[in-house]
């Protein structure tokens, strides 16, 4: 509350932000919160920058001029500490974008696979007026089974039966490239400094936390495109056994081992990030393109793959037992891809209403709407109302306790900056 004329510059330097106000660095540093990113001396001068500081998540909201809260990007002084708040930011929009994008696809993925189910009995095949058989020949990469698939169903005239679930595929292998960790602030950040290092040849390193790399959004969007893959596949394989006479037939080819490799690399992100439930899903889906390839291979290569299966199918009971909270709704696709592997038959698992309710209170754990927390595994939630935990729960991702009880968090929750109305003023991709 004093006029700049008043201020003596030799003893208290003023800060002069793009905004035009005037402000004292000793009270800019205290409103900046200074002291809880650097170490200083006793002279006041910054000699260090404090570990804590690199705490995921941990600035507080973006601030500003304390005026007019006009911004501090160009004052160097505080340009670390703003860069991190709107960095902080934006990770915290992407993880709330990415949980409602997968909730919305994941729900349109569940209504077309049960319309698939329910007009299955249904479907007539009229092939093409031609010489040549149609052909089943699934081999490749899933997008090379894609177009065979498709091929397919020109040859049995049912193009349009797959075609709106092929949309939904489409929109969610964009997602799945979109929430890559390459797409991540952090990472953005890291590939960044990297490339400066290289180009001033500098021999330094620059890692990035795991924390900080959300990777939980991409392991979702993974098990989407195999669910996805697996939904139409079934479908086609079971159409084509079941519904075209064999006197119409030519020879079956199904070679799913690139699908069950990309089963496999979700099962180790799923298990390194601490994610149970897309741990249990890995395995699930290993089992079932195995359960299928197996039902149109002969016996001696069959077999194997069968034990392979039901191996998986173990390993998904084991996961199951440790983390029963967050793999709750699993138990009917375990049990359903065991039937198959033993029958040696095939057919389309359908989502339950359980692991609907499930999904629906994940997306809505990351909506964006209070307090931002951390579980002892370091994924993110929000806590609604006041943003005191009033509640014990767990986290939507591997089970941990979360939530708390009379504002106390949980064992090892750690709060992060609250988003409050953060989102609504900012434009970050």
């Amino acid at each position: 509350m004093t006029t700049y004329g008043e201020i003596d510059p030799d003893e208290d330097p003023c800060i002069f932000p793009s905004c035009g106000h005037v402000l004292t660095v000793e009270s800019m540093d205290g409103i900046m919160g200074m002291s809880e990113h650097y170490d200083f001396a006793e002279d006041r001068s910054i000699v260090g920058i404090k570990s804590t500081s690199a705490d995921p998540m941990s600035s507080d909201k973006i601030k500003g001029c304390a005026k007019c809260r006009g911004s501090l990007r160009d004052v160097c002084r505080y340009g670390r500490i703003v860069r991190r708040g709107l960095l902080d930011e934006s990770t915290k929009k992407f993880i709330s974008w990415s949980g409602k994008e997968y909730t919305n696809l994941s729900g349109k993925l569940d209504t077309l696979q049960q319309q698939l189910v329910d007009t299955y009995d249904r479907v007539t095949v009229h092939p093409n007026q031609q010489d040549e058989k149609p052909k089943l020949n699934v081999t490749g990469a899933p997008l090379m089974q894609k177009r065979q698939v498709m091929r397919t169903a020109r040859e049995l005239g049912l193009t349009e039966r797959y075609s709106a679930i092929f949309l939904v595929r489409e929109t969610v292998r964009r997602h799945s490239r979109k929430v890559h960790q390459e797409e991540q602030p952090f990472k953005k950040v890291f590939n960044l400094c990297e490339d400066a290092r290289r180009r001033r040849q500098l021999t330094s390193t620059f890692e990035v936390p795991r924390d900080m790399v959300q990777t939980g959004a991409h392991v979702r969007a993974t098990g989407l495109l195999l669910r996805c893959d697996l939904a139409v596949l079934s479908d086609v394989v079971t159409v084509y056994r079941e519904k075209v006479p064999l006197t119409h037939r030519a020879e079956v080819v199904v070679d799913l081992r690139e699908n069950r490799k990309i089963c496999n690399e979700l099962l180790h992100e799923a298990r390194s990030s601490a994610q149970p439930r897309q741990w249990v899903e890995a395995h699930v889906f290993f089992a079932q393109y195995a359960a299928m390839e197996a039902t149109v291979i002969d016996e001696e290569r069959a077999g194997p793959l069968r034990e392979e299966g039901n191996a998986h199918i173990a390993a998904a009971r084991l996961v199951c037992q440790e983390h029963p909270v967050t793999t709750r709704g699993m138990d009917e696709q375990i049990v359903a891809t065991e039937r198959m592997l033993r029958d040696s038959t095939f057919y389309s698992v359908v989502t339950s209403d359980e692991m609907r309710a499930v999904v629906a209170a994940m997306g809505r754990e990351f909506s964006g709407t209070g307090h931002w927390y951390y579980c002892r595994n370091g994924h993110p939630f929000t806590v609604g109302e006041c943003g005191g935990p009033m509640q014990q729960s767990t986290c939507p991702e591997c089970g941990a306790p979360v939530g708390g009880r009379h504002h106390e968090a949980a064992e090892g929750v750690t709060q992060a900056a609250d988003l409050d109305t953060q989102f609504g003023r900012l434009n970050m991709g």
